[in-house]
């Protein structure tokens, strides 16, 4: 949702992990035109600043993403509102986030990208929970465990795939947790 006069944005994602144990990962974020440079989607107040764990994460979630849009063999949309690389604080944690989007694909497309996208993460020994059933094809979630990493693949309605990779940052640090993020 985003509001014209303001530019104020809010973002809601949900997903399940693991439908069984009731576990899974809901994200809702805000940007503010009061915090950031130009729109830019990234909310960096002054006191935010950047460690080696910040730039170690962006480069993480970077190859991650790349080797991703490899695998997917599709190409991508022009960068959007709110895509692209940023850094990202929620209390004392924090992630780095790349996102982008793939050009409209069809139905048939689709269901290959989406195939290709399992087979990606399932030989790189990611987790991939079970999504429940809906309308349309599932969002796609992937964790991965060494370094705390979290991939989301949403298609829409229009056949547009939406996907974000979110990694974990140690402040002040190279070393990445081994823990995930809370949100994607």
């Amino acid at each position: 949702m985003r509001t014209v006069p303001d530019d104020f944005w809010m973002t809601a994602l949900t997903g399940v992990v693991d439908k069984a144990k009731g576990e899974g990962l809901a994200a809702i974020t805000v940007t503010s035109p009061c915090f950031g440079a130009g729109g830019s989607g990234t909310a960096a107040p002054s006191s935010f600043r950047r460690t080696a764990g910040d730039e170690q994460a962006e480069r993480v979630a970077r190859a991650h993403s790349s080797r991703l849009y490899d695998a997917l063999q599709v190409r991508h949309a022009a960068r959007g509102e709110g895509e692209g690389l940023a850094t990202y604080q929620e209390g004392e944690e924090r992630y780095a986030h790349h996102s982008w989007s793939t050009e409209p694909l069809t139905e048939d497309v689709m269901a290959r990208v989406l195939t290709r996208a399992r087979a990606h993460f399932q030989g790189l020994g990611w987790t991939l929970p079970r999504t429940p059933a809906e309308a349309g094809p599932p969002v796609l979630l992937a964790g991965n465990t060494a370094d705390g990493s979290v991939a989301r693949l949403a298609p829409t309605a229009d056949g547009v795939l939406h996907v974000a990779m979110t990694t974990p940052a140690a402040p002040g640090e190279t070393a990445l947790r081994t823990t995930g993020p809370a949100s994607v």
